[in-house]
């Protein structure tokens, strides 16, 4: 092999790269991490750019100190080092323990309802939550005004972290059905009864299929026009207002 040929092979990226290994130690670090940085670069190519990539390089950099740890582990001889790898194991264990059952039961059963929907599973496992603090008691109201009858709305509501749609449309005097912006999927109530809620009239419905999710819709001029829930008895809550509503 020629002297020129030797040269050039002596300042190739992997010789350098040998020779600041063997001259710094330490250089074995940035190995890691270049190679930890290189799995999540590939795995966020795949995922996209979305929180599931954001995920991806949070998870490389903790990956970066669990490699650090394990390689300190490996050949240090001090208890109190040995003690945090050995602490450090078992709770990565744990944690891919918990991460597996919840991905599982998520797949399975749609729980937990987060997860679920992280996953992409499920997008209706989650009700309005009502303002606790807003809850009121019902008295009886008269009968509905045809000029403040209701027959279409929208409402927005926070769902899975983000502001989702609900228009609602009254197909007949004793029927209103809900329909998903986001799945299209509607659900249908029947009218209750007339009902005032902190001086407010209107209607009252029940779910069709969970008689105990019930609903009041304020007649129109109503302050705020608040809609409300009321889950298994617990009391009127506000959920949303009214917006787009004839």
């Amino acid at each position: 092999m020629s002297e020129s040929s030797n040269s050039s092979d002596n300042l190739s990226p992997l010789a350098i790269l040998d020779k600041a290994r063997k001259a710094v130690p330490a250089v074995n670090y940035a190995l890691g991490l270049a190679g930890v940085a290189a799995a999540a670069a590939i795995v966020t190519a795949l995922v996209g750019r979305g929180p599931g990539g954001l995920i991806v390089i949070g998870s490389s950099f903790v990956g970066m100190i669990l490699l650090f740890v394990f390689s300190r582990l490996v050949v240090s001889t001090s208890p109190s080092i040995q003690f945090a790898g050995v602490v450090l194991v078992w709770t990565i264990i744990t944690f891919f323990g918990t991460f597996l059952v919840f991905t599982t039961t998520a797949v399975v059963f749609t729980w937990p309802c987060n997860w679920a929907q992280l996953l992409d599973m499920t997008s209706t496992c989650l009700r309005i939550t009502p303002t606790p603090n807003n809850r009121t008691d019902e008295k009886s109201a008269g009968p509905e005004p045809a000029d403040t009858r209701l027959t279409h709305f929208l409402i927005k509501v926070m769902w899975g972290g983000a502001v989702v749609q609900r228009e609602w449309n009254r197909p007949t005097p004793d029927e209103w059905v809900e329909k998903y912006s986001d799945t299209g999927t509607e659900t249908y109530y029947d009218v209750k009864g007339r009902i005032t809620l902190d001086g407010c009239p209107g209607t009252k419905l029940a779910n069709k299929t969970a008689p105990t999710h019930l609903i009041f819709i304020p007649d129109k001029g109503c302050p705020g026009m608040p809609f409300r829930i009321n889950d298994d008895n617990a009391g009127w809550g506000i959920a949303a207002s009214l917006a787009n509503y004839d």
